[in-house]
């Protein structure tokens, strides 16, 4: 499994396998050292290789800089599908953001695990605004 695309943009789409990506970030900025993550996504897409074929599991977590975790998603059975000419048809999503409490100014992480391995990690940040 490799992660080819992992970011947080504002808006994301997919057209049949063509991802189209919109405002790719990792910087935000806020009023107050609490503040919600609103309006963005997070983007990955993942391509596998002969013999991953069938059912995997990936986890995404959100950690503060501390290690300490601010959010967590899982998602079971991800298949790997074989095209007819040998291929992988490549797995992607774009997960809402929105409403996720940042509970502090500072860096975060966000960390993509699959069938238990970290994948790949980016780094986000959240300033004060001015």
């Amino acid at each position: 499994m490799k992660v080819e695309i992992l970011t947080v943009c504002d808006y994301a789409t997919n057209y049949g396998n063509k991802l189209c990506i919109i405002g790719a970030a990792e910087t935000f900025h806020s009023t107050a050292p609490q503040s919600f993550l609103t309006n963005c996504f997070l983007v990955y897409r993942l391509r596998f290789e002969v013999g991953e074929e069938g059912d995997h599991n990936l986890k995404i977590v959100i950690s503060d800089e501390d290690g300490k975790e601010v959010k967590q998603f899982t998602k079971s059975n991800i298949k790997a599908v074989l095209r007819p000419d040998g291929g992988f048809i490549p797995n992607l999503a774009m997960i809402p953001l929105n409403g996720i409490l940042l509970p502090k100014y500072g860096e975060f992480s966000i960390s993509l695990f699959g069938d238990n391995q970290l994948l790949a990690s980016i780094p986000i940040y959240c300033y004060p605004a001015n």
